[in-house]
């Protein structure tokens, strides 16, 4: 079914929503369908598009989380496939906006499913789109860890396309809402402007891991006092540091006169078995 015209496509979509309304699968299947076919094919450079996906998208995201193995299966195939193409600006707001709205839903795998989904659209729509990355910061405050972990994934190569104003800004907002809280609460780091803002901090280091910028020195400093961290938060800084020294070693010689002998010797105690003098 391959609705071109804004008109007969608005009848027929409102009579299939009618009948999604009341629960009807095959209604379901017929709208996954609809949208498929239209990131499939873009329809070239039909107008309609963004006001099909304004219809359609909010409604087939539901899906991925639908009772029925095979319309969730459908609403996956979508989920990927909106979110690996390009769009027009006017395509990407409307399909932006429409994840916006999912990332507010009390389902949290449905959150979650969102928040890879906005983070990819976004890296792979980087040219097309605004640069403030605000909102996709926002979900690494999210109450349910997992969701954040997962921001955390997605930000490491938004942050890295940032102006350097606008990192440093970011940077310093996490380093303050962490520092902000109770120490007990810094260091069990289960509230989620704690593991929020720390897991920002580490989506930073790891976009930057492979050079060794002039502020990092002092960031990696900052995260080495969290290595007792426990969890998911604790597991991700010392994963953090484990990267970072496998991208570095090779160059070690030269790349460590970046550092203070204070923070070198803070590093050698447990970013690698090796020792960093060698």
């Amino acid at each position: 079914m391959c609705i071109r015209d804004r008109y007969m496509g608005k009848e027929i979509i409102e009579k299939i929503k009618s009948q999604v309304s009341i629960n009807d699968n095959a209604a379901k299947r017929t709208l996954l369908y609809i949208v498929n076919e239209a990131v499939t094919n873009k329809y070239s450079k039909n107008p309609f598009l963004p006001w099909l996906f304004e219809q359609l998208v909010p409604i087939c995201y539901e899906y991925v989380v639908d009772e029925d193995s095979n319309i969730k299966n459908s609403a996956s195939s979508f989920a990927i496939n909106i979110v690996t193409s390009e769009y027009s600006y006017e395509c990407f707001q409307v399909i932006f906006a429409a994840l916006q709205t999912t990332l507010k839903k009390d389902n949290w795998r449905l959150r979650y499913i969102a928040t890879c989904d906005i983070l990819s659209l976004t890296y792979v729509n980087w040219l097309n789109v605004s640069k403030d990355i605000s909102t996709l910061v926002a979900t690494l405050y999210d109450p349910v860890i997992e969701i954040s972990t997962a921001a955390s994934r997605g930000l490491v190569n938004l942050l890295i396309l940032c102006q350097k104003e606008e990192l440093m800004t970011h940077l310093c907002a996490f380093r303050r809402d962490y520092l902000g809280l109770p120490q007990k609460e810094q260091m069990q780091c289960k509230s989620s402007k704690a593991y929020g803002s720390v897991l920002g901090i580490v989506a930073i280091v790891k976009g930057y891991g492979a050079i060794i910028p002039e502020w990092l020195p002092d960031v990696l400093e900052f995260l080495s006092k969290l290595r007792s961290i426990t969890g998911e938060v604790g597991n991700s800084v010392r994963l953090c540091f484990s990267e970072f020294w496998e991208k570095h070693k090779k160059d070690w010689e030269t790349e460590k006169s970046k550092f203070t002998s204070k923070q070198i010797e803070i590093l050698a105690e447990y970013v690698s078995p090796y020792n960093y003098y060698a």
